[in-house]
Order: structure tokens, then sequence, then C-alpha cells
């Protein structure tokens, strides 16, 4: 009897430990668990360069501890703000139409917890074959983390073939969307 209830304890134990490495896994996964990054707000370049590296990492995790819970990032292609799950397709989506694109820090400046910063991006195919892309991040930063990021550039310079079709881009809080019924 004392064998079989140490058995029952252990796999008890066990499986605690796996929905919470899920849990983990998933968070870590969307990149937005909402950790805390351990940066200044009133450090605008560090600010600036952290959220430049995270996009040029190409991967979701390296968001984790920059955005807050619920941060959101909104620039003329995602279709309004984006965040979670709606938010880590925009970023998957445009790294696999892109997959050598490079944002690099021209300028930084701002007031107060806003951080302005001017950049250039390459490695975007024939949207920058002649000429880097330039824009601008306006960073919100709210305590210890980013509570939202909007993009500025001319999207005209890119193609439908670069843009999200809107029937497949997630809302802030969904993983997919259905498509819509044809007319």
């Amino acid at each position: 009897m004392r064998g079989r209830q140490a058995r029952q304890r252990i796999a008890r134990r066990d499986a605690r430990v796996l929905c919470v490495a899920v849990g983990v896994s998933i968070a870590m996964t969307f990149g937005f668990c909402g950790c805390r990054s351990g940066l200044r707000p009133i450090d605008r370049t560090r600010w600036a360069k952290a959220w430049l590296a995270a996009l040029n990492s190409h991967r979701l995790e390296d968001f984790d501890g920059l955005l807050m819970p619920g941060g959101t990032y909104e620039d003329p292609l995602t279709n309004g703000q984006r965040s979670g799950p709606g938010l880590a397709f925009v970023f998957v989506f445009a790294w696999k139409a892109f997959p050598q694109s490079r944002y690099e820090l021209q300028r930084v400046s701002g007031e107060g917890d806003v951080v302005v910063v001017n950049w250039t991006a390459t490695g975007l195919g024939a949207v920058t074959a002649e000429k880097p892309l330039e824009g601008v991040f306006v960073i919100h930063v709210h305590g210890n983390a980013i509570a939202s990021v909007q993009g500025s550039f001319d999207a005209s310079r890119f193609g439908p073939q670069h843009r999200p079709d809107r029937t497949r881009l997630p809302g802030p809080d969904e993983a997919t969307i259905p498509a819509a019924p044809r007319q």
C-alpha cells in the first residue's frame, strides 16, 4: 500500500511540473509573458536597442521582458493594434516573408516615457533593393516594460504579397480568424 501511495504522489507531482513546464513554454513561444526586463524607462537608447535587437533576432522569445502583458504593436501593415498571439502572427509572417530583414538604429529621442526611434531597414527584398526603408518607432514605456509601439514607414513600397491577408490575420487575442465567406 505504501509503494502505491508513493507512486501516486510522484505521479501527481510530475503532472504539476509538466503543467507548469507546458504553460511556461506556451508563454515563451508567444514571447509575451510580461516578465520584466530590468531596463530603466529613462534610458531611451537602451530601450531602442533592445526593441531593434528583438526584431533582428527573428525570435519571439526575445520580446519576453520587453512587452508588458497586453502590450501592443501597430504599423501601416498590421491592420490596427496587435498583441499576444495576433502580434506573434504578424512578426512571424514578416520574418518568413523577409528572412534577411535587419533594422539599424539611426537616432533616438523622446520625452518622459516615450522613446522615438529613427531606423533604417535592409534585407526586405525588392522593397530595399535600391535604398533602405526609413521609419520611426514610437515606444511607450510604462513602469519597466513596453506598453505600446507604433511603427511608421512608407507602406506603399510593399506589394500586396507582403501584407498579411485580413481574413487570416488574428485579432489581438486570437490565434486564427476564419476566412470571410465569398459572395
